[in-house]
């Protein structure tokens, strides 16, 4: 499997990954709280793909699983108890990590996790910061797992859309 950054030629492949992402977990059990069709979709993908910003995992020519990383840090995230105060240029920040369900417990959500680190010590970034829907507890103990700490708990939703609270991370790279 090859991770890199998507392209205007992915738009329509990661419109339908978002899709089958978001249904299944609508059909099971949702734990980022993403809704079909609202976020993530297509809109999501073209403006990271814009902004040279969307990784994706590759298997052969289909999309495994992707990320987001950019500098662009919520509003929320000022209700966070950070363990370093930074400029948005000296973080990243890791958006919208999802796995097809056909690949799930593979190693990718691990592949992705460790090449945004890989990623933010290259661009030499001081942190990285992501955040996670409180009830979302495989995701909490993936970047645990990678040292990623707790800086407290945002109200992340953008109108009705999406969890309302989130456990926000941080792993400081200095």
């Amino acid at each position: 499997m090859l991770i890199e950054k998507a392209v205007m030629s992915d738009l329509e492949a990661m419109s339908d990954f978002y899709y089958q992402v978001t249904t299944y977990l609508e059909a099971t059990v949702n734990y980022p709280g993403w809704i079909s069709n609202i976020y993530p979709a297509k809109i999501d993908a073209l403006n990271s793909i814009e902004n040279n910003t969307l990784y994706v995992v590759r298997d052969g020519n289909r999309i495994a699983a992707s990320f987001i990383l950019n500098h662009a840090a919520e509003a929320g995230y000022n209700e966070g108890n950070w363990h370093i105060e930074v400029s948005s240029d000296e973080m990243l920040v890791v958006h919208t990590l999802c796995v097809h369900p056909d690949y799930l417990r593979k190693g990718l959500a691990s592949m992705m996790v460790e090449k945004a680190i890989e990623e933010a010590k290259r661009q030499g970034v001081k942190t990285v910061r992501l955040d996670v829907y409180e009830d979302n507890e495989p995701a909490m103990r993936l970047y645990e797992r990678y040292g990623f700490k707790e800086c407290g708990k945002a109200d992340m939703r953008i109108g009705n859309n999406g969890p309302e609270w989130c456990i926000l991370y941080e792993l400081v790279l200095i």
